[in-house]
């Protein structure tokens, strides 16, 4: 394997570097990152240690390391998309927020008995006091033994460390998206085709009511996954009762929701072809064309909501959505 230097965000070997293709910046693919793009001048900043924006070189890091297994580069094209990764609902706030990131870094990497090599990246940590004092505080709590010295900080995750993020899991990092849609043969198929992969596209795992068995109350169900999910789907075609509660209720927890609709659903008049009987009992049919008014209530009529042609539409534009508004799914 070739070595092409050293990643700026997180000091480990660089598997390559290039230009960026779309934008005045560089590509690279680092050992611990893997696949991301960053605008120059953002880069340069955030190797001055002078510059403001230096200070969110372990965000940057943390971020990219939490979604390695990420089939598709991360770009940090321009501040929008650099605030946006900083703003990420999964990103710690907190000391005890950065602790549950190591931990749980440490408990993916390795099981009981396995000693795991400790990255700055996995909590989010800005130098090497910070992330000793995390570790040494989650050995105090018989989370972790730690393993660390002067070669490199490790640790191995404990029985009561498993138990402990086993009972304390963080919405923030589910990767769960509730659909809410018309089940009809039309948005079934947009479901498999579209909706499906550009969610898992970006480490997501999209779900719809109708595939969950259950027992009990169905509106309690909807609720459920809606509290545990990261973010909502709510497509309008057909303009079903049932979409814009679940997208309303969704709001209401603060969830954040990507609205989507059939071109030809969305505040269109159209000619609808309809059966006319002579009697009722349904004999002598005739066909004819009735004008029909879709239109989306009006609620949701300021909302920027992804308008789509065909099933091919549907998934680049929400795929580009999903990472451009969500983020990538975490491991």
């Amino acid at each position: 394997m070739s070595i092409y230097g050293t990643c700026n965000l997180c000091n480990s070997d660089l598997i390559y570097s290039q230009a960026a293709e779309k934008f005045f910046g560089n590509f690279y693919n680092c050992s611990q990152c893997k696949k991301y793009a960053i605008e120059v001048n953002i880069e340069n900043a955030i190797m001055d240690p002078r510059d403001d924006i230096a200070k969110y070189r372990s965000i940057l890091a943390g971020y990219l390391l939490e979604r390695r297994d990420r089939k598709n580069p991360i770009s940090i094209r321009n501040q929008d998309d650099l605030d946006r990764i900083i703003n990420d609902p999964s990103v710690p706030k907190t000391i005890t927020e950065k602790k549950n990131k190591l931990l749980k870094y440490i408990s993916l990497s390795g099981n009981i008995g396995e000693i795991v090599e400790v990255p700055f990246a996995a909590a989010y940590a800005e130098n090497d006091s910070e992330l000793m004092a995390l570790i040494k505080d989650l050995e105090k709590k018989s989370y972790i033994k730690n393993y660390s010295d002067d070669g490199g900080y490790g640790a191995e995750i404990t029985v009561e460390g498993i138990e402990y993020l086993e009972s304390s899991s963080n919405i923030n990092d589910s990767k769960n998206c509730f659909v809410a849609m018309w089940f009809s043969d039309l948005m079934e198929s947009a479901f498999n085709n579209s909706i499906y992969p550009a969610c898992g596209e970006n480490g997501y795992l999209a779900q719809k009511i109708n595939d969950t068995h259950f027992n009990g109350d169905i509106m309690e169900k909807i609720h459920s996954q809606i509290n545990k999910c990261r973010f909502v789907i709510a497509d309008l075609t057909g303009y079903r009762g049932g979409v814009y509660y679940e997208a309303g209720y969704a709001r209401g927890l603060g969830k954040e929701v990507i609205f989507t609709c059939k071109e030809d659903w969305y505040n269109k008049l159209v000619l609808e072809e309809v059966d006319t009987y002579k009697n009722k009992k349904k004999v002598n049919s005739e066909k004819r064309f009735v004008e029909e008014l879709r239109e989306v209530h009006f609620d949701l009529s300021h909302m920027n909501t992804i308008m789509w042609v065909d099933e091919l539409d549907l998934k680049k534009k929400l795929f580009e959505r999903i990472q451009l508004t969500i983020g990538v799914g975490v491991k």
